[in-house]
């Protein structure tokens, strides 16, 4: 069986001022971010104690990185990095006010199509059905939504919001030999979250 652990970043600077941050200007967790680490490092550990074949990855993005670092610590993993598991690149838009760049043509970020499809493509690389090992990645909210799309069948335009919160786990599981994804849970958040 394989099993996919989704882990949303933990609270981070650019979640607080409302920032759209990539590449050149996410700066990492906030101090509140940087403690929720520990708890869902304990959370991984009690999730992967019965695994012998676990894996880890991350985005390349601070905040991802960051998050991660605590669970390959505690878990005694090596952390692998991935550009395919960030959150939509926003391009010129990067560092700008979420509600600016809302007003501005989104034209200039990464089309919302290229970037499913991006993550489609990652996350069927990284968690292959039919093999027997679980795989956490650290990664962003967008990326947990398009999994639902990706793993769930549910339309890639959702008609609802996935709004996961910061540190929470999602967790999917192959349970048919790679013909059928299982959500067994979303939104599960350690040590709880600030909204």
């Amino acid at each position: 069986m394989t099993r996919l652990i989704l882990v949303r970043h933990a609270q981070a600077v650019c979640n607080v001022d409302e920032t759209w941050a990539g590449h050149d200007t996410c700066v990492g967790l906030t101090q509140f971010g940087r403690d929720q680490c520990h708890s869902i490092a304990d959370r991984l550990v009690e999730m992967c104690a019965d695994h012998h074949d676990v894996v880890l990855f991350s985005s390349v993005l601070p905040r991802a990185r960051e998050t991660a670092q605590p669970i390959a610590q505690r878990l005694g993993l090596t952390l692998h990095s991935r550009c395919d598991l960030c959150e939509r690149h926003p391009g010129s838009l990067d560092g700008m006010a979420i509600a600016q760049a809302r007003d501005l043509d989104l034209a200039h970020a990464e089309r919302r199509e290229s970037f499913q499809v991006r993550v489609r493509r990652a996350l069927r690389k990284i968690a292959a059905p039919g093999i027997d090992r679980t795989v956490v990645a650290v990664t962003h909210g967008g990326v947990i939504a398009a999994s639902f799309w990706t793993l769930g069948g549910v339309s890639a335009r959702l008609p609802f919001r996935l709004d996961p919160a910061n540190g929470s786990i999602t967790v999917w599981s192959d349970t048919s030999e790679g013909r059928q994804w299982r959500l067994d849970s979303y939104n599960d958040v350690p040590g709880g979250s600030p909204r």
